[in-house]
């Protein structure tokens, strides 16, 4: 049995937790949601196969022809977090050097 992961295409993750892929499409199909199954030569996550979910059928449809491509953020490297600097340790650190 093939588990599998569904992502929104916009960002973010539909279930928190693997599912047997045939009940991810079940599901999607019984409540018309627009959704598109990845091939797994292509992007794989680990051992699970991945559904791309889509707020609407255009945008499936441009994925479809490729005018649009998913960049998934969870892949190592791909995700650029900004340092922030806590301005309150940043004045503690400036006095302790004086």
């Amino acid at each position: 049995m093939a588990l599998g992961v569904a992502f929104r295409f916009e960002g973010g993750v539909i279930y928190r937790n693997v599912r047997p892929m045939n009940v991810l499409l079940d599901e999607f199909e019984q409540k018309n949601i627009e959704h598109v199954r990845v091939d797994t030569q292509k992007l794989k996550y680990s051992q699970w196969e991945l559904v791309l979910v889509f707020k609407d059928r255009e945008t499936r449809e441009q994925y479809e022809t490729g005018a649009i491509e998913y960049n998934p953020s969870w892949l190592p490297g791909k995700l650029k977090v900004a340092q922030r600097v806590n301005p309150l340790k940043a004045a503690k650190r400036s006095m302790a050097k004086v």
